[in-house]
């Protein structure tokens, strides 16, 4: 049997926000972030450039590296419960709320482009983060940071995937085209296979190694089309939702039974 997971990377205190500004001197503010759509970055050339992300002025997730395993790798494995992660990014807002909440489920979306800090008696990062001090001080330890304007980007990258793909299938349009230029090029380094010995039978058993919670969800939007999982937009609440092949009523058309009741409430009272 065969599993995919991904190497997380999610701090044991949970992360925090952290602001950069032009000068690069990072804050840690009284209140958290607050942007309203307008002020959202709009630049594909960003997106496919995630590490340009980190060097703009703004809101950062922040984690201690103190709260990472020291000398070994990041806790790996797919969240529990979590078979259609990509799905539950699709259906979140893009608030800092949400997305710090996300991450202390889930982690980093690309630890490999996380910033670095070193804390020292003349840091300036020590200076502003004064809740740092105690217990870290001295000690030549570093925080981890990404961009919250990378995490809004790929929710809306998520959603983007399943409206395509949509688009693509009701309009008979090429899609090999759509996947050896839009989909594969962004699956770099995704991958590695692995054998672990399952708990429940002591036998070996292979897994499929994600390198990045990114890569993670990419892989799996790409396997559910490859097993002809359709996906649709519920029409009551706009949130995405699943239609197995084989599993459930393929005629579905509302993401829940509470969306179902109100579906029925609307075409009750129009009559």
């Amino acid at each position: 049997m065969q599993r995919l997971c991904y190497l997380s990377m999610v701090p044991h205190g949970g992360f925090h926000w952290l602001y950069r500004d032009l000068e690069g001197v990072w804050s840690a503010p009284d209140k958290g972030p607050n942007i309203d759509d307008d002020e959202l970055l709009d630049d594909a050339r960003l997106f496919q450039r995630p590490e340009l992300f980190q060097d703009l002025p703004g809101w950062f997730l922040c984690a201690d590296s103190a709260q990472f395993p020291v000398g070994s790798a990041p806790n790996m494995g797919a969240p529990k419960d979590a078979p259609e992660l990509y799905l539950e990014f699709a259906r979140s807002e893009p608030s800092p709320d949400r997305i710090i909440s996300l991450a202390n489920q889930y982690g980093f979306l690309r630890p490999d482009f996380c910033l670095g800090q070193t804390y020292d008696e003349t840091s300036r990062a020590v200076a502003v983060d004064k809740w740092h001090l105690e217990g870290l001080a001295g000690h030549g330890l570093t925080f981890r940071a990404e961009s919250l304007y990378f995490w809004y980007e790929w929710i809306a990258h998520i959603r983007g995937r399943l409206s395509d793909w949509k688009l693509l299938k009701s309009q008979d349009q090429d899609i090999a085209r759509y996947l050896e230029y839009s989909f594969n090029p962004d699956l770099v380094g995704s991958l590695a296979f692995q054998l672990e010995v399952s708990a429940e039978t002591g036998s070996p058993e292979s897994r499929f190694v994600a390198s990045s919670l990114a890569q993670f969800l990419e892989v799996q939007w790409g396997a559910s089309i490859a097993n002809g999982v359709e996906h649709r937009p519920c029409p009551e609440c706009d949130a995405w939702f699943s239609v197995k092949p084989g599993l459930g009523r393929p005629e579905k058309q509302v993401c829940s039974p509470t969306c179902r009741v109100r579906a029925h409430r609307r075409r009750k009272a129009v009559r």
